[in-house]
């Protein structure tokens, strides 16, 4: 789940990841698939004051669903556009991964666990 992650995020920083037409959960933002696992709707929220600033911590939030026959495991993700990236709680302390069941759809978004770019 890691080198998923770190591709969508790689490709955020320079294109729309691309999916496939027939998916269920395919929302408006950025689509990709990564063997069975979807990753929907990625994206990094609005600043509430103007841009990001140097060491902010911008939420990016995303979907993930489990194709697969077995259950997975985000550990983490990586990115260039970033000084580091955490896997936080719905109140922003870093926390444990998350585990990705299959066949259900997990919201990576504001007010439940997501991910949080620092620049």
């Amino acid at each position: 789940m890691a080198l998923l992650m770190a591709s969508c995020l790689v490709f955020m920083g320079t294109t729309a990841c691309a999916g496939d037409d027939d998916i269920t959960h395919n929302p408006p933002g950025a689509n990709v698939r990564v063997g069975p696992v979807l990753i929907r709707y990625a994206h990094i929220a609005e600043p509430p004051d103007g841009p990001w600033e140097e060491g902010d911590d911008a939420p990016f939030y995303l979907w993930l669903f489990n194709q697969g026959q077995r259950s997975d495991t985000l550990l983490g993700a990586e990115t260039t556009a970033a000084r580091s990236v955490d896997i936080v709680s719905a109140d922003g302390a870093v926390r444990d991964p998350v585990d990705v069941p299959t066949g259900e759809l997990l919201e990576l978004e504001k007010g439940h666990a997501h991910l949080a770019l620092t620049r």
